[in-house]
């Protein structure tokens, strides 16, 4: 087997996202093209999230929770298992206040994505509560700088 051989095999092989969407389908006595229509896309662009070559965006997540009276319950697996099928993380920094660091900006985000996996679940919950406290903090500062105005 060659290399572009065994990558296609890789695309090709079931993610739980892809077995939780058929399952869903087959519940509710559907096709694809029958899901796809019911939250508003076209029955190829399902077929790419199901092969996982397309994201399942917060968008189209709500419009299963909500066409489909997900339960509390199934919406934490689909998050979970669109979190696991997700390939990349896209960091957008067209927003950056300060252009002359935007250097520290994209190593800092490096440095997150080559290094997440080491973490353990403790860690990971104490580097979320610093983020958090940093946009709340961010927030604050917004808020206090439109009373100076």
């Amino acid at each position: 087997m060659n290399n572009k051989t065994m990558l296609l095999a890789e695309e090709r092989k079931s993610t739980n996202l892809s077995k939780f969407l058929r399952i869903l389908r087959i519940q509710n006595d559907e096709l694809l093209g029958d899901m796809a229509n019911k939250i508003g896309i076209m029955p190829s662009y399902l077929s790419s999230i199901e092969a996982n070559r397309r994201p399942l965006t917060p968008a189209l997540m709500q419009k299963l929770v909500n066409s489909y009276n997900l339960d509390e319950k199934d919406q934490e697996k689909l998050e979970n298992y669109i979190a696991e099928a997700a390939r990349s993380v896209e960091v957008d920094l067209t927003h950056v206040r300060d252009e002359s660091i935007l250097p520290k900006y994209v190593d800092t985000a490096l440095l997150f994505a080559k290094d997440l996996s080491t973490l353990g679940s403790a860690e990971l919950d104490e580097i979320k509560k610093l983020l958090i406290s940093f946009n709340r903090e961010e927030k604050h500062n917004e808020k206090r700088d439109l009373y100076k105005s």
